[in-house]
C-alpha cells in the first residue's frame, strides 16, 4: 500500500491537537472547532481508495469526532463542529467514485464508534435546533446510503417511535428537521414496514388531511410511507379501517382538487394503492370496511362536472380496475352512470388523451359489470346513429390505449383475461372467443361473501406477461370492445332521435337523469 508516511502524521498530528485542546477547556473551544474542520481536508488532499482506508484504520479519526459529537459530554459548540465534519465528510464520500471501494471499511469504523446511538442521542434529547438539524441531515445520510444503519434504526428500541411522533405532531410546524426525519422513515418503511410503529398508517393519513394546503416535501413522503405500509401490511389497514381511523381520507380526496405535479402524483398513487388493498379484500359493506372507497364515492367535487371528472379520471380507473366484488362494483357502477354523459361528450369531442382515457375507464367498467352494460344499453338504445358514432370513437380510441397488461376482474371472482384461459390457438376467433367470455359473465351469478379464490394466482400472471405477447393484448381488447358493442347496439331500436334530443333527454337535471319514453313522459333515474 503506496500512502506517504507524512499523510497520517498529518492527520494523526490534527487528533493530537484536538484532545490536546480539549484538556485546556471552554478556552480552546474555536481552536477545536478549527481542528475538525481540517479532519476532512487530509481525506480530499488525495482520493485513493487504498489511502481513506489506510488513514481511516491507523489514525482512526472517526472515533475522535463521534466522541465529540456526545452532547451530555461536550459543549454545543463542539458537539455541532464535530457533526458539521463528519456530515462534510460522508457527503463527500458518498459521491466519490471510489465509494464502494471504501464503504465497508467506512461502515465498519461507523459502527465501532456508535455513530448511530450518538446522532439520536443529540436529535432526540436535546432542544437545540441547530444540533437537532444536523444530526437529521446526518441520519438521513447514514439510512440512506448505508443500508446497514437502516436495519440497526429499525431494530433500535422505541427510535422509530420517537421519530414518527416528532415528524408527524399535528401542532409543530413544518421544517426541514421534519422533512429529514421523514426521508429517514420512507427508507425506513422501504426496508422494513413492520418496523414502523402500528399507529403509523392512521396517524400519516391525519397529518396529510391536516395540510391539504401545504406544498412542503413531506406530504410526498408521508404520502410514500402510508402507501408502503398499506400496500406491505394489507391487513394492519383493513384492521385500522374497520375501527373508523381512516375516515379523513375524505379530506384527502379533496386535496386533488387543488394539488399539482409530484404532489397530485404521489396522491393519487397513495390512493390507488388503497384501492387495491380494499378491493382485493373482497369486501361487501362499503360503509364500514372501505375507507378509500367510501371517500371517492362520497366525494362530490370529483363527479361534479365534466371537468372534474376528467382531472380525476386517474383515480377513477383505480376505483374501477380494483372493484372485486359485487357491491364494491354496483356502488361505481352507479357513479358512472351519474357522470355517463361526461364521459360520452369526452370521448366524442374531447382531445386525444382525454378520449383514451374516458374511453379505457368506461369500457372496463362496462367489461368488469354485466348490470351497467344493461343500464348503458336501456339509456342509448332509442340513439342507434348517435350510439354507432359514439361506439366507433370508442373503438378507435382503445386501440392506442391496450399496451399494457390490464385485468379485468368481474364481480363473480373471475379474471375475464387470465393467460391461463386465453385460446390456445392464436389463430382463434378472438371476437368470438370474447362473445362467449362475456355470455358465460352474464349468466353467472355473484358469489356470495365476495369470494375471490383464484383471483391473486391470475392476476400474477398478468403481471407476468411479456411486452411482446401481442395475443394477450389483442384478447383484451377484444374482451373491452365486445362489451362496449353489447352495451351500445341494442336489438329492436325504433326512432332514431337527434343527437340534440339526446342530450336533452340524458343530460344530468337535478334530482338524475331523463330518459324520453316513445309518449314523452320522462323516465327518471335518481341519484343514490
Amino acid at each position: 500500500m503506496n500512502v506517504p508516511s507524512a499523510d497520517a502524521t498529518c492527520l494523526a498530528t490534527i487528533i493530537d491537537s484536538v484532545q490536546f485542546a480539549m484538556q485546556e477547556g471552554p478556552i480552546a473551544e474555536g481552536r477545536v472547532v478549527d481542528l475538525l474542520a481540517l479532519i476532512p481536508e487530509v481525506f480530499r488532499a488525495d482520493t485513493s481508495g487504498s489511502r481513506m482506508i489506510y488513514l481511516m484504520s491507523v489514525c482512526q479519526p472517526l472515533a475522535t469526532v463521534v466522541r465529540l459529537m456526545h452532547p451530555s459530554l461536550q459543549s454545543p459548540v463542539i458537539s455541532m463542529a464535530a457533526m458539521s465534519a463528519l456530515l462534510e465528510f460522508l457527503t463527500w464520500c458518498v459521491e466519490l467514485p471510489e465509494f464502494p471501494t471504501v464503504a465497508a471499511a467506512l461502515t465498519s469504523s461507523l459502527m465501532e464508534t456508535s455513530a448511530l446511538h450518538t446522532i439520536l442521542d443529540a436529535l432526540l434529547n436535546n432542544g437545540n435546533e441547530v444540533m437537532m438539524f444536523l444530526a437529521a441531515e446526518l441520519l438521513f445520510l447514514l439510512v440512506a446510503r448505508f443500508s446497514v444503519f437502516g436495519d440497526a434504526l429499525g431494530e433500535t428500541v422505541g427510535a422509530l417511535a420517537r421519530i414518527s411522533a416528532f415528524v408527524l405532531d399535528p401542532g409543530a410546524p413544518l421544517s426541514k428537521v421534519r422533512e429529514y426525519l421523514a426521508g429517514v422513515l420512507r427508507i425506513c418503511a422501504g426496508l422494513a414496514p413492520s418496523k414502523l410503529p402500528p399507529t403509523f398508517l392512521p396517524e400519516g393519513l391525519v397529518f396529510l388531511a391536516a395540510h391539504t394546503d401545504e406544498q412542503s416535501r413531506m406530504l410526498l413522503l408521508v404520502s410514500g410511507c402510508v402507501e408502503v405500509v398499506a400496500n406491505c401490511l394489507p391487513q394492519l389497514y383493513l384492521q385500522h379501517v374497520r375501527k373508523g381511523k381512516c375516515e379523513l381520507l375524505t379530506n384527502i380526496v379533496s386535496m386533488l382538487a387543488s394539488s399539482e405535479g409530484k404532489r397530485r402524483q404521489c396522491l393519487v398513487s397513495l390512493l390507488g394503492t388503497l384501492l387495491r388493498v380494499e378491493g382485493e379484500a373482497g369486501v361487501v359493506d362499503i360503509e364500514h370496511h372501505t375507507a378509500a372507497y367510501k371517500a371517492i364515492l362520497a366525494g362530490k367535487q370529483m363527479w361534479i362536472s365534466q371537468q372534474a371528472v376528467l382531472r380525476n379520471i386517474d383515480v377513477m380507473f383505480f376505483a374501477v380496475h380494483c372493484a372485486l366484488t359485487e357491491v364494491v362494483q354496483t356502488h361505481i357502477s352507479s357513479a358512472l352512470v351519474r357522470v355517463f354523459p361526461y364521459f360520452c361528450r369526452t370521448i366524442l369531442e374531447g382531445a386525444q388523451t382525454s378520449r383514451r382515457h374516458a374511453t379505457l375507464v368506461l369500457a372496463l367498467a362496462l367489461a368488469k359489470h354485466p348490470p351497467l352494460r344493461s343500464t348503458v344499453l336501456n339509456l342509448t338504445r332509442t340513439y342507434a346513429e348517435w350510439s354507432g358514432h359514439l361506439l366507433q370513437c370508442i373503438t378507435d380510441a382503445l386501440s392506442g390505449t391496450l399496451g399494457r397488461s390490464l385485468a379485468i376482474v368481474d364481480a363473480t371472482g373471475i379474471v375475464l383475461n387470465d393467460p391461463a384461459t386465453l385460446p390456445s390457438d392464436d389463430t382463434a376467433d378472438i371476437n368470438a372467443w370474447a362473445d362467449s367470455v362475456l355470455v358465460l359473465q352474464e349468466q353467472r351469478g355473484a358469489p356470495r361473501g365476495g369470494s375471490q379464490e383464484g383471483v391473486g394466482e391470475a392476476l400474477e400472471r398478468i403481471r407476468c406477461v411479456p411486452p411482446e405477447y401481442t395475443f394477450f393484448f389483442l384478447c383484451s381488447g377484444a374482451l373491452l370492445t365486445r362489451a362496449c358493442q353489447r352495451s351500445f347496439l341494442g336489438c329492436g331500436v325504433s326512432k332514431e332521435t337527434t343527437k340534440k334530443g339526446y342530450k336533452q333527454g340524458l343530460w344530468p337535471r337535478g334530482g338524475g337523469f331523463r330518459k324520453q319514453k316513445s309518449g314523452g313522459v320522462p323516465v327518471v333515474h335518481a341519484r343514490k
